[in-house]
């Protein structure tokens, strides 16, 4: 980002709109293991995440919400052009985390998938949607 001083409603809305175009949200099912018996059992982990191949926005995601997972990946092999695949940076937030980065994210967000998505991880924990922002 550059040396503009941003204000935080500022902030949230350039992620509202890097996760309308990189990020994914849900409430996905995993399967947990139960110590001591070793019994496994299936539970619900609300998660949102950004991956893409540009560090900054990534980085800047973690300056702003930097209670997150964050990491990279260098795929394997070459891409259909024969080209070594690019490194992949990515940027994850799960359980409660999750749910406070999705009510302050949500009101910037357009894209209704994503919306959805992000919305799906609110009515998980029973929170009130908040409202978009007005033009």
């Amino acid at each position: 980002m550059s040396n503009i001083t941003m204000t935080r409603e500022m902030k949230l809305a350039y992620l509202g709109g890097l996760f309308d175009g990189e990020g994914s949200a849900g409430v996905y099912q995993i399967k947990r293991k139960h110590y001591p018996n070793g019994s496994e059992y299936k539970t619900h982990v609300p998660t949102m995440q950004i991956r893409m191949c540009d560090p900054e926005p990534v980085a800047f995601m973690l300056d702003v919400f930097p209670n997150a997972w964050h990491g990279t990946t260098q795929p394997n092999g070459l891409s259909k052009a024969g080209l070594k695949k690019k490194v992949v940076y990515e940027w994850r937030s799960s359980h409660k985390r999750a749910l406070t980065i999705a009510i302050e994210l949500y009101p910037y967000l357009i894209n209704e998938h994503k919306k959805a998505q992000v919305a799906s991880i609110i009515k998980h924990y029973g929170v009130d949607i908040p409202c978009s922002v007005k033009d």
